[in-house]
């Protein structure tokens, strides 16, 4: 049991200080830490704020300015491709 301790730390330490070097500091934070124990194995650490939380902005709401350009669009596109075959036809 002493030994998966011991190897547990130690690849937890490694993991980090690759991090903290990735990003070019000079030490290890506390993040770098949380980060590994979170992402290598499920244990999530009590902080202040998420490390990565997703991204969750609302889309926009499609106003009816919108909707008419698009139906605008459509429409222009459908009478030029309906030209498009007519001319081929003949």
């Amino acid at each position: 049991l002493m030994d998966m301790a011991t190897d547990f730390v130690h690849d937890v330490t490694s993991a980090s200080g690759r991090l903290a070097k990735h990003r070019r500091a000079t030490q290890v934070d506390a993040k770098d830490m949380q980060l590994v124990l979170d992402k290598s194995y499920g244990i999530s650490v009590a902080a202040k704020k998420k490390l990565h939380a997703p991204s969750t902005k609302p889309k926009p709401a499609k106003t009816s300015v919108h909707m008419h350009r698009v139906a605008l669009k459509r429409k222009i596109l459908t009478a030029v491709h309906a030209q498009k075959k007519k001319a081929n036809k003949t």
